[in-house]
């Protein structure tokens, strides 16, 4: 079996040599299409399985589904590429310009956080027309920038929120004047860069379009400020910063939903801070939640084969869905319409999505390796064998593409 140890997760049959010496140039071909009418590389004869679905996966992205639902924006290197969320078909991909990437977009999609960096370092950032590819404004500082950012904007676009870090801690907020550039506040000290337990990190924009919910880490305290000086209107505790995980504030933002490292997610009041109900039930770690565009629909999930579905702001369980029974969920959200949830299971590059009335999974357009593939081989009647850490071998048709059969296994294959 040929050994491809770097290998996509999708299978492309290439056509390795266009001409030979001394034969006439190759006149151009019209541009070949996979199974389901995607494009295929220059050279590539025919696409075992689909790229749909694979394109919104990654630690090195970021993303934001707009408002119109349908439309998902993806940021990875030094591109913006533009898919149809029901689909996860790539429609449009824009390049930067070298050394240019996006780290975040406005809810409506029509801008963009563009930084540039230097040795990793953060040396410039701006604000860009996302449909022009234009300069808007620039947001200057003298300051550290860090080598990590992340970014919200409030849902009227005149303010962003850019948290920036190193390694793998953020600390410090900054809190821009989209109008003019200008810093209106910050939060937090350069020192507090690189370390998880110091510092601050913002998480949302409440409805009420004057104040700006973030979380203070040293005491795991959230802080509700207001949006355009960053002085403190209230605030109150939660719980050991050592034991919460991730943080969610629910879109109308009254609640703080925090991901623990226990068996039950915690959820605290932000008006009067006064603690709720969990949303228990979890075997593992319940370390990550989503919310519905809604709020109507809370996920919960971490170290379980298995997320748990719940009604807000009743806490009710609607539906536990069950995925493989050997591995846990990577990261989940919820449809633009609330109908599915989206998941990556651990150790997989592909979004797989769940019905929420009945639990079931939705089928793929076409069957293919969910994860790396690390070996393929013909067999003797011209058929392509593949396998690799999706714990499957699969059959093809080498001239179709179609496949064929699948033989699920107890382990990934590769090294």
């Amino acid at each position: 079996m040929i050994q491809l140890r770097h290998a996509s997760v999708v299978l492309l049959l290439i056509l390795a040599l266009n001409s030979t010496a001394g034969e006439p140039p190759v006149t151009s071909q019209p541009k070949r299409v996979d199974l389901l009418g995607d494009a295929l590389p220059a050279g590539a004869l025919a696409r075992l399985g689909t790229i749909r679905g694979r394109a919104a996966t990654g630690w090195d992205i970021q993303s934001k589904l707009l408002a119109d639902g349908k439309t998902l924006l993806i940021a990875k290197g030094e591109e913006i590429r533009r898919l149809d969320a029901e689909l996860g078909r790539v429609l449009k991909v824009q390049q930067l310009p070298k050394d240019h990437s996006a780290v975040g977009f406005s809810d409506d999609g029509q801008l963009a956080l563009i930084v540039t960096r230097k040795d990793y370092t953060i040396q410039t950032m701006s604000i860009w027309d996302v449909a022009t590819a234009k300069e808007t404004q620039s947001l200057p500082s003298t300051e550290n920038l860090g080598t990590l950012i992340f970014d919200l904007f409030s849902p009227d676009a005149k303010i962003v929120l850019t948290n920036h870090g190193v390694n793998n801690g953020v600390g410090v907020i900054r809190a821009w004047d989209l109008a003019n550039g200008s810093i209106l506040w910050k939060a937090g000290k350069q020192q507090d860069m690189g370390f998880w337990d110091q510092g601050y990190s913002p998480l949302g924009f409440p409805s009420d379009g004057k104040t700006a919910v973030v979380q203070e880490r040293a005491a795991n305290r959230i802080s509700v400020r207001d949006r355009m000086t960053g002085k403190e209107k209230r605030s109150f505790s939660t719980m050991s910063l050592n034991e919460a995980r991730n943080l969610r504030l629910s879109p109308d933002g009254k609640s703080v939903f925090m991901g623990t490292s226990g068996p039950a997610v915690r959820v605290w009041e932000v008006e009067s801070g006064r603690e709720l109900p969990s949303l228990g039930g979890h075997k593992g770690q319940a370390h990550s939640c989503a919310i519905s565009r809604d709020g109507q629909l809370i996920a919960t999930g971490g170290q379980d084969p298995f997320i748990q579905i719940w009604d807000w702001p009743s806490g009710k369980l609607r539906r536990r869905i069950d995925f493989d029974q050997r591995r846990s969920g990577g990261g989940f959200a919820f449809s633009a319409d609330g109908r599915q949830v989206q998941l990556v299971i651990f150790g997989e590059s592909v979004v797989r999505s769940f019905n929420v009335d009945t639990g079931k999974e939705i089928p793929p357009p076409l069957e293919s390796h969910r994860g790396t593939v690390y070996g393929v081989s013909f067999t003797p009647d011209n058929k392509l064998v593949s396998a690799g850490n999706d714990d499957t071998v699969r059959f093809w048709d080498s001239q179709t593409g179609k496949h064929l059969a699948m033989l699920r296994l107890q382990h990934p294959v590769g090294p």
